[in-house]
């Protein structure tokens, strides 16, 4: 099963769905989630995609952070300061 997808694309409503549905195919026990890292900003994609075919709290179920708090997560490369996401 897959546990991460990588996204290099940019993806928009049934693609992007069906594309991050793959890592939500639960296994057994061990797999309850899977993650999704995306090199391009597909937040308003994400919250579109959600809203068309989600019903009306979907968007706090799929997207537990905002963009903003997820990309705050990582390490400044600049100064090498680590921060929590």
């Amino acid at each position: 099963t897959l546990n991460t997808l990588f996204v290099d694309k940019n993806l928009r409503y049934h693609g992007l769905m069906q594309a991050f549905s793959r890592t939500n195919r639960i296994y057994d026990a061990t797999k309850t989630f899977g993650n999704i890292v995306t090199f391009r900003d597909l937040e308003h994609s994400t919250i579109d995609a959600i809203t068309l075919f989600g019903d009306k709290n979907t968007k706090n179920v799929v997207l537990e952070k905002s963009y903003e708090e997820y990309m705050e997560g990582f390490t400044d490369a600049a100064t090498g300061e680590a921060k929590r996401g």
